[in-house]
């Protein structure tokens, strides 16, 4: 692939960006599904296996789809064929996959609309470049480019299909991962929800209601990942205090706590005093988290001072 990219013309390089971020827009669009456009679409992908229009149901979201084909209970046909990697990355992989996940017991073969904006754009762009395909491959191909600009996943049936909505928002971070910290991260039309911390997918109550949180909860999940979000929205601090911590040792520099997490590196923090009080004459007290293996509180807070134990000897702490 590098190499194919190098033998691109500056003008191709150029086209090659620009239909990167058309792509992107694509997989990522929060417009109402296009009907007219889907419908035909999906019309003539039966068609060219030799069935007849089904009828179509458009449903708010997967989730809905895949109750709906629970009810109909029909075995979908093998209506396709078997990728630019920064569209499947931004698109597919992380929107589509995270969506998945929360629909994965659905019943029949179902197909991810504008989630195939991947693998559609590999093929779209060496297209537009000029490169030429049967007829017959380009025009099928061009199904599947109306589909993921119309609409989100689509279940076939023998004479139905049931079409999902595409979402209603997408909200993700600077990392380009799924992410919110007030809401869902992808919210469909029907209410159907997705919560995601920086591209970790996880309940809703620890988006909306972390307080509620409690320690067993915490320590009973079993996703590594999902754990460390726990934590992080109930606050280490706060894990620490409640969970029976460990105390490790005490120095003029703070308390160094210790609490051990199943298949996952133990949660290790400094609680410090700030030497310089409130406007009230309270001082405050700080949580650092600092590396498992800090065995000190004076080295834990000479670490966040990127300063080995050694060589920390500040005159004066504030």
């Amino acid at each position: 692939m590098v190499k194919m990219i190098e033998r691109l013309t500056s003008e191709q390089k150029a086209l090659m960006l620009e239909h990167r971020d058309r792509w992107l827009r694509i997989g990522l669009s929060t417009e109402p599904a296009d009907r007219s456009v889907f419908e035909r679409a999906i019309t003539l992908i039966y068609d060219a296996i030799g069935r007849q229009r089904p009828t179509f149901v458009l449903l708010g979201s997967p989730a809905s789809c895949m109750v709906g084909m629970a009810l109909v209970n029909n075995h979908a046909p093998q209506v396709a064929s078997q990728v630019g990697s920064q569209v499947w990355s931004q698109v597919g992989s992380q929107v589509g996959s995270q969506v998945a996940s929360q629909v994965a017991s659905q019943v029949a073969s179902y197909f991810w609309g504008q989630w195939e904006s991947g693998w559609l754009s590999y093929y779209d762009f060496f297209q537009a470049i000029g490169v030429e395909y049967l007829v017959d491959a380009a025009t099928k191909l061009g199904y599947w480019v109306s589909l993921a600009k119309s609409c989100g996943w689509w279940w076939p049936g023998e004479n139905i299909v049931l079409v999902s909505d595409r979402p209603e928002k997408i909200l993700r971070d600077a990392g380009t991962r799924l992410h919110n910290a007030d809401g869902p991260a992808v919210l469909f039309r029907d209410g159907y929800a997705v919560y995601s911390w920086h591209g970790v997918t996880v309940p809703a109550q620890v988006i909306e209601l972390p307080q509620t949180l409690n320690v067993k909860q915490i320590s009973d999940e079993a996703n590594v990942e999902v754990r460390r979000v726990m934590i992080e929205r109930f606050t280490p601090a706060r894990y620490l205090r409640e969970s029976n911590a460990k105390k490790l040792q005490a120095d003029d520099w703070g308390t160094l706590w210790r609490a051990t997490l199943n298949a996952d590196e133990p949660l290790v923090m400094v609680e410090v005093r700030n030497s310089t009080p409130e406007l009230d004459g309270s001082f405050k007290d700080y949580w650092l988290r600092v590396p498992p293996a800090t065995r000190t509180a004076r080295e834990a807070v000479a670490w966040t001072f990127d300063v080995p134990e050694k060589d920390y000897a500040p005159t004066k702490q504030t």
